[in-house]
């Protein structure tokens, strides 16, 4: 029982240094995803006004965003805004809103963003519209990602999978699905998020997409890992580490290899969790991750010592 304490603490302390950080990271790139630091490219195509002047203020926005001068697209939108409401068009109103809620999610105001996001969503849901719905509430419950409110993110994903799957739109479910899973992993809620990433799994593997899979896999093992079931863990981060080295994802590889050696660290097979901890020193090294080499180095003086 001590020994088995005494794993779990050290498998919580290890997930939790290497893979948060590779998650807030990386993961969160799917299409309808606004990840900080990856600029979310908007189609004029999904908007189509009533109003001429305020079709070309919007497009005019547009075009500024897609060239990420997100403070000159918020003025040339909130223009249209103005002409959406003078001629009470809420389907435009509500469009042009979750606009400027992107916008401002653009420029790290979440808060704002927010602000924006639920005036456009109220208005949505009052149409109704499943499509305007689907979309807002998931960009909504990212912002809140973003602000690390993951309880409020859930809140708001859960009323855009409804509509994603009303509307047969798989590429919203999947990045729905994988929202859905990501946030409860950080909540620490690690059954409810294996029960959103295995069907988003299926959704990735349906259309190849790789570079989801991975981080699907990658966050699953730990999901595992942390449950105590280090041969489902093991088998996840093994698709995961593939991928990563297609890739070429350095950080990623290095981060896998040692949370593999934690696995069989956990199964008691600690001639294998010392072969991955040593496999993963010199990447994780060669990408100056400092934080988790000492992670690594402490759990192979663990193994070595070890008498059980």
């Amino acid at each position: 029982m001590q020994r088995q304490k005494l794993v779990l603490s050290a498998v919580i302390t290890l997930v939790t240094a290497i893979s948060m950080p590779i998650y807030q990271a990386e993961a969160k790139v799917l299409t309808f995803s606004n990840n900080p630091g990856e600029t979310k490219s908007l189609s004029p195509r999904t908007i189509v006004p009533n109003l001429s002047e305020a079709d070309e203020l919007l497009q005019q926005g547009l075009e500024q965003f897609n060239q990420k001068q997100f403070a000159a697209a918020i003025g040339v939108w909130q223009q249209a805004l103005n002409l959406y409401r003078a001629s009470q068009d809420r389907r435009g109103e509500a469009s042009v809103l979750a606009l400027l809620g992107n916008g401002y999610s653009e420029l790290g105001k979440y808060s704002k963003a927010i602000e924006y996001l639920q005036s456009g969503l109220a208005i949505a849901q009052s149409i109704p519209d499943p499509k305007l719905i689907g979309s807002i509430a998931f960009d909504t419950g990212e912002n809140y990602f973003f602000l690390k409110k993951y309880v409020e993110a859930i809140q708001f994903y859960q009323q855009s999978l409804p509509m994603a799957r009303q509307l047969n739109d798989r590429k919203l479910e999947l990045a729905t699905l994988f929202a859905l899973g990501d946030s409860y992993f950080l909540l620490g809620d690690n059954q409810s998020a294996i029960e959103f990433l295995q069907p988003a799994l299926e959704i990735a593997r349906s259309s190849d997409d790789r570079r989801t899979i991975g981080r699907i896999t990658n966050i699953l093992g730990s999901a595992y890992l942390l449950t105590n079931k280090p041969s489902q863990a093991i088998e996840f981060y093994q698709e995961s580490l593939t991928i990563a080295r297609e890739f070429q994802v350095r950080p990623a590889e290095g981060s896998i290899l040692a949370l593999i050696g934690m696995a069989y660290y956990q199964q008691g097979n600690f001639a294998l969790a010392v072969e991955f901890w040593q496999l993963s020193l010199p990447v994780l090294r060669e990408v100056n991750d400092v934080a988790t080499v000492q992670k690594v180095e402490q759990m192979l003086r663990s193994a070595n010592n070890s008498s059980f």
